[in-house]
C-alpha cells in the first residue's frame, strides 16, 4: 500500500511474513484458530462463558482438546476471502465444485449463491457469502457427507431426495 511521498506516522510497525506462522481454523467459527505447530485449546483454558461453544466445537468437528493440529484430517475446507480471491485456489474450488454436483442439492444452492455474492462483490464485503458458507456446513446434508466419508461409501444426501 503507497502513500504519499513525506507522509508522516504516528507509529510504524514493519512484520516480516515470512515469520508468521500460518493459523487454521480447528472450530465452529474463525475465533477458534491456532498456529499449525500449536494444540487445540481446552475449553476449561477460556473464559466460562465461552466453554459451552468451545466444547460444542470440539464435539462437531471432532476434535480432542490438547490434539496437535498438525496432521488432523480435514473433512471441511472453505474457500472464501481468506484466500485473498487468487486464480489458483478459484481454479481447485471449481475442479471440487465439479466433483461435488451430483451431490446434496442444498449444498449446491448454498455453494452457488456464496459463490455467486463473493465473485460479484470482489471487494471488502464478504459477511454475507462467510455466512451461507456456514449455515451450508451445518445441515443435515454435511452430517450425512461426513458420515460417508467416515464410512467410505457414497453419500445418501437426504436434499437429493
Amino acid at each position: 500500500m503507497a502513500t504519499e511521498p513525506g507522509a508522516q506516522f504516528d507509529d510504524v510497525a514493519r512484520l516480516d511474513g515470512a515469520a508468521i506462522e500460518p493459523v487454521v481454523t480447528w472450530g465452529i467459527n474463525p475465533g477458534m484458530s491456532v498456529g499449525v505447530s500449536q494444540k487445540i485449546p481446552s475449553p476449561d483454558s477460556q473464559p466460562e462463558p465461552e466453554r459451552p461453544t468451545f466444547r460444542e466445537a470440539l464435539a462437531h468437528m471432532g476434535f480432542q482438546a490438547g490434539q496437535p493440529i498438525k496432521g488432523a484430517k480435514i473433512d471441511v475446507a472453505f474457500v472464501g476471502s481468506c484466500t485473498n480471491g487468487r486464480l489458483s485456489d478459484l481454479r481447485v474450488a471449481a475442479e471440487v465444485a465439479d466433483r461435488l454436483a451430483q451431490g446434496s442439492q442444498q449444498a449446491i444452492r448454498w455453494t452457488k449463491r456464496s459463490l455467486n455474492n463473493w465473485l460479484r462483490l470482489a471487494g471488502p464485503i464478504f459477511d454475507q457469502s462467510i455466512a451461507l458458507e456456514m449455515l451450508t456446513f451445518m445441515g443435515e446434508d454435511v452430517r450425512e457427507g461426513l458420515r460417508a466419508i467416515r464410512e467410505k461409501r457414497p453419500p445418501r444426501f437426504p436434499s437429493a431426495g
